[in-house]
């Protein structure tokens, strides 16, 4: 199992080839992998909302922030619960 000073070094051979970057080329190399990670989820997200149909599903069944009978601050609450 992997424990203790395992998670360390796992972290610490992880960060170290971003480390080493001098130019802001490399460093904009980074954060289009970033970008190109939110843009996967974001897609994934849209087609689980597609499959799940207007019926309604398992996706995001426990946020109970938007219901007919909520206040201002049951709302925020509730936002603040999915956050």
């Amino acid at each position: 199992p992997v424990c203790g000073y395992i998670w360390t070094l796992m972290m610490a051979i992880l960060i170290l080839p971003p480390m080493q970057f001098t130019t802001l080329t490399e460093v904009s190399l980074l954060c289009g992998a970033s970008t190109a990670a939110i843009i996967i989820v974001i897609f994934l997200i849209i087609v689980q909302l597609v499959m799940d149909g207007p019926e309604g599903g398992s996706f995001g069944a426990n946020w109970d922030a938007i219901s007919p009978d909520l206040t201002l601050s049951g709302f925020f609450g509730g936002l603040s619960s999915f956050v």
